[in-house]
């Protein structure tokens, strides 16, 4: 069965998402999808991640984080902790038994966040292009000295076509320092997978593995896609994802 919904919290906040729950269960673990800044639950990698769970009977469960598609709050409501506060409501309300998180670029940071928070939920992870603490490299090496100061002040950047339709604020920036994860260890002992592309301009080819070295997992591969960019959803990129999800689950069902 194939079910869309919100989950609302007392505070009024809601959070949009689909859900597969098949009759015939073939699978010991589910799916969790988790979109990048400025996407959707409804991105093509999502819908291929869905696809693949319908196809194997796998429970699956995506939703829009906070600001983003449908659920509550406007663009300069994003903020890392809320991200990963939905991820954490949305893992215990909606799943049931081990998951297997696939995190795309902002997503890899929130994935890595839930991963550290429940280990015992999460059976594995799948970083595509996982972007944990761009955040730091955004304000310092991308935004200029008149900028930072407009943050500073209370402004508000976008969301515009000089910002490529991000929105930010300051207070996105000072929350994210809450949530750093390059600059210390990563307590996930499951298996890992990390992909990235090297046409990837927006994530440091160094990223992927400064994460492997910061994770306690000594079952962390990095895979790089040959002429891959940063949104990795081209139909080879998609079957790299699929032999991804392959690789963990023969993992998990060990």
């Amino acid at each position: 069965m194939l079910e869309t919904g919100t989950y609302t919290r007392k505070d009024g906040t809601f959070i949009c998402y689909e859900r597969y729950e098949p009759d015939d269960v073939h699978a010991d673990v589910g799916l969790v999808y988790l979109h990048g800044l400025l996407s959707c639950r409804k991105c093509k990698k999502a819908t291929f991640v869905k696809e693949f769970a319908i196809a194997h009977q796998m429970p699956y469960l995506v939703f829009d984080f906070t600001a983003h598609g449908e659920s509550w709050g406007k663009p300069e409501d994003v903020r890392i902790g809320r991200c990963f506060r939905d991820a954490c409501d949305m893992i215990r309300e909606k799943t049931t038994g081990p998951q297997i998180v696939l995190g795309s670029s902002m997503g890899g940071w929130t994935g890595l966040l839930l991963a550290q928070e429940m280990p015992d939920r999460i059976a594995g992870f799948i970083g595509l292009a996982a972007a944990p603490d761009f955040t730091h490299m955004l304000w310092n090496h991308v935004l200029n000295d008149e900028q930072r100061a407009f943050l500073k002040k209370g402004g508000v950047l976008g969301p515009t076509e000089e910002t490529k339709g991000y929105c930010f604020c300051y207070d996105f920036f000072e929350d994210a320092k809450k949530y750093f994860l390059l600059n210390k260890k990563i307590r996930y002992n499951h298996p890992v997978v990390l992909m990235k592309g090297d046409k990837d301009f927006l994530v440091p080819d160094t990223v992927a593995f400064k994460i492997k070295d910061n994770l306690l997992s000594e079952d962390v591969a990095v895979w790089t896609l040959k002429g891959a960019e940063h949104p990795l959803s081209r139909p080879s990129d998609l079957e790299a994802i699929e032999t991804a999800i392959e690789f963990i689950l023969k993992k998990v069902n060990k």
